[in-house]
């Protein structure tokens, strides 16, 4: 089967369901919350995009490597191998970046509004 194409020639490009719930318990103020609720998903949303194709391209990989056995001969495979990334990881980095991301922007948000 081969991919749809929203223009002559070309493949729409890779795409991810998801949701996102959070609490945000004002623990740095309500306003920090109010913010956090207001942002908090953009950033997640650009951290995630940003390694959408790493964790796209991995979990082809990683799904190859369960899905037969190995010979000690198959270089390319066992490359993969070689590199421990996996894709939990590449999601918990960019969470992690987007809580980073949130914490400057209320940062600088504190020095030019009142929240």
């Amino acid at each position: 089967m081969k991919p749809k194409s929203f223009q002559s020639g070309s493949v729409s490009p890779a795409r991810a369901e998801a949701a996102f719930f959070a609490i945000f318990d004002g623990h740095a103020g309500s306003g920090a919350a109010l913010v956090a609720s207001k942002c908090l998903h953009e950033h997640v949303k650009t951290r995630l995009g940003d390694v959408l194709e790493s964790i796209i391209h991995l979990d082809r990989n990683e799904t190859l490597l369960s899905g037969r056995g190995r010979s000690d001969s198959s270089y390319s495979i066992s490359k993969v191998d070689s590199v421990s990334l996996r894709c939990d990881d590449l999601v918990i980095g960019a969470l992690e970046a987007a809580f980073v991301d949130m914490d400057s922007q209320i940062v600088e948000d504190k020095q030019t509004w009142r929240i």
